[in-house]
């Protein structure tokens, strides 16, 4: 029975993400929900709550299924810049969350902050251990690295439009990838690249 209960809540989990993605939080419906996830909304209520405890579970859902990126080392990083790509490239609706979220929130309260914050602060932990090798300046302030190399990341599935007006490739084409992150490894090391495959 617990195994009908794990699936209903997957599936409307599956569905509000769709929904969210499509009109953000302010537009979504409970009602549209269960009916992407072909259930009676008192489900929805009765797992998640309300609206705001169904988008908190998808934000975690989200963040428990991005891919494991090693930081140790120059390699790892250089390793990893594919994974984050694939993962960008079949989470396109998380990305259309955050491009919601940024217009409806603004400078207010994010849901589930203290989670996401504690996400990317383990990062920027990670790339402490790699700046004594003098990769990274002493001085460099890592947080807002992260936030570059994050903007390198999302930017072709934030702004397809430009990476086709740009390119003539979509952000999906693999020969984009490749080249694309050719450039990225360039920027982050300039003194030579780590071996990976992508």
């Amino acid at each position: 029975m617990s195994g009908d209960n794990d699936s209903t809540r997957d599936r409307i989990r599956d569905a509000a993400r769709a929904e969210f993605a499509a009109v953000g939080f302010s537009g979504a419906r409970v009602d549209a929900i269960a009916r992407r996830a072909a259930c009676n909304k008192q489900l929805i209520y009765h797992y998640f709550g309300d609206k705001a405890g169904l988008y908190e579970a998808v934000v975690a859902a989200t963040l428990s299924e991005r891919p494991p990126v090693q930081l140790g080392s120059l390699a790892d990083l250089s390793a990893s810049l594919g994974k984050v790509y694939d993962h960008h490239q079949k989470k396109s609706d998380w990305m259309r969350m955050l491009q919601w979220e940024a217009l409806e929130v603004g400078s207010g309260a994010v849901v589930a902050a203290e989670q996401r914050r504690a996400h990317l602060m383990r990062a920027c932990a990670d790339l402490e251990k790699v700046q004594p090798t003098g990769w990274l300046p002493a001085g460099l302030h890592l947080p807002c690295f992260m936030l570059a190399v994050m903007a390198m990341m999302s930017f072709p599935f934030a702004f397809p439009q430009l990476v086709r007006l740009l390119t003539g490739y979509a952000p999906t084409d693999p020969e984009f990838k490749t080249r694309y992150l050719g450039v990225v490894r360039h920027l982050l090391f300039p003194r030579g690249t780590p071996a990976a495959t992508d």
